[in-house]
């Protein structure tokens, strides 16, 4: 399909069309084609208001430039501010002792520990954390059975007594 506008003399199109300019509108986003450089002449800022310099116009650029870069330093230094004025946060798992710990102690991977447990009680409200004593002791019970591990003999203390 041929183009039905004068090209003139040098052979440019006097136009932006897409049958002249087949890469015009998809392939040139963001960067002049080489037809637009040659038919408006050099690359110019199209935000740049007629009659204006190019120094006067850089100025100004420059001094939005500045402007923007001080609000995003102010910006940052509030955002900094504010961080450091937060009050910290108390975690709900401080004084529980976790799966992982506990998977660590007997020598297993947390994720098969958690698998085990899945099996054996539904997950507790605060997640895979257990208050130190008695529920420790239970959680680390199944496990073992779970994992096949047997459970350790009790420590015995040797008796005090007279030597023979």
């Amino acid at each position: 399909m041929k183009c039905k506008i004068d090209h003139g003399k040098d052979g440019l199109p006097k136009h932006l069309c897409r049958v002249c300019n087949p890469k015009l509108g998809n392939g040139w986003k963001g960067k002049t084609s080489p037809t637009t450089t040659a038919f408006f002449g050099s690359k110019r800022d199209f935000n740049q208001p007629k009659g204006m310099s190019d120094d006067e116009w850089t100025e100004i650029k420059r001094g939005r430039e500045v402007a923007a870069q001080e609000k995003k330093v102010v910006r940052l230094e509030r955002l900094k501010e504010i961080k450091a004025n937060a009050p910290k946060r108390k975690s709900k798992r401080e004084g529980l002792v976790s799966v992982i710990d506990i998977a660590k102690e007997l020598g297993m991977v947390p994720r098969e520990a958690r698998a085990i447990l899945r099996s054996v009680m539904a997950k507790p409200a605060g997640g895979w954390a257990f208050t130190p004593g008695a529920s420790v002791n239970d959680v680390k019970s199944a496990l073992r059975k779970g994992a096949g591990i047997k459970e350790p003999a009790p420590k015995v203390k040797p008796k005090k007594g007279k030597k023979s």
